[in-house]
């Protein structure tokens, strides 16, 4: 047998090996998912402090707060809400970035209207729910004030600016460049699944006077060298 006939079996049975070991791994991974998924609650609200602000109050209301708290995937009502949330977001980025492609047809134009149009409209109607249901998380959301203060916060703001250009297209003020950059805010709207960025905000307020000077220095440097590198080729 010649050399390159065992090394294409060799590769062949390596191949067939991790074909083999990745099967198994994605139906143990399916199969700890849904035994997971079977012991969620349907909905499930463990704040004791919310519970009170929610005595008395309907089931959908106790949904809502269930869907946007804290724990996104903490019962099977949060989960399917959370997921329909995420796949607006994704859907969201993905026309934030063909859009800018130049050369479309009539049909991906068309379709990348939709999405932005349904996205919007996601977004909107969850931004009204969202600030319905602050106050019952911390009552310093309550009343008009409460609703501006929670826009101010750090999700808030970014789920404000992601639905502001879609109302100013609507208003007429669509000429305005800034609007159209704007948009790619929507891709933030993603921080909120991901825990890891959620722990960079925890280790942001414990060492943040550390950690804000780092950024500075990466900055400045980057700065720097990008001046450098801009006036070597001029």
């Amino acid at each position: 047998m010649r050399l390159h006939e065992v090394i294409l079996q060799i590769t062949y049975k390596q191949l067939f090996a991790f074909k083999t070991i990745s099967r198994r791994f994605i139906f143990f991974s399916m199969k700890n998912f849904l035994e997971a998924y079977r012991n969620l609650p349907l909905t499930q609200i463990s704040d004791r402090k919310i519970l009170k602000r929610l005595k008395g109050k309907s089931r959908f209301l106790h949904i809502l707060v269930d869907i946007f708290g804290d724990s996104p995937w903490n019962s099977k009502v949060s989960f399917w809400g959370n997921i329909f949330i995420m796949l607006a977001i994704l859907l969201s980025c993905f026309e934030v970035i063909l859009i800018s492609e130049k050369k479309q047809d009539i049909f991906t134009s068309d379709l990348l209207k939709l999405v932005y149009w349904a996205t919007s409209i996601v977004f909107s109607i969850e931004l009204l729910l969202r600030l319905y249901v602050a106050k019952f998380y911390d009552a310093k959301y309550k009343g008009l004030k409460g609703k501006i203060r929670y826009l101010l916060t750090f999700y808030g703001f970014i789920d404000f600016l992601s639905v502001f250009p879609f109302y100013a297209d609507l208003l007429g003020f669509s000429q305005y460049h800034f609007l159209k950059i704007l948009r790619v805010i929507r891709i933030w709207r993603i921080v909120r699944y991901v825990r890891t960025i959620a722990n960079l905000g925890k280790a942001f307020r414990m060492k943040g006077e550390e950690i804000l000077v780092s950024l500075l220095g990466v900055l400045l440097l980057s700065l720097t060298i990008s001046k450098f590198i801009y006036y070597a080729e001029e």
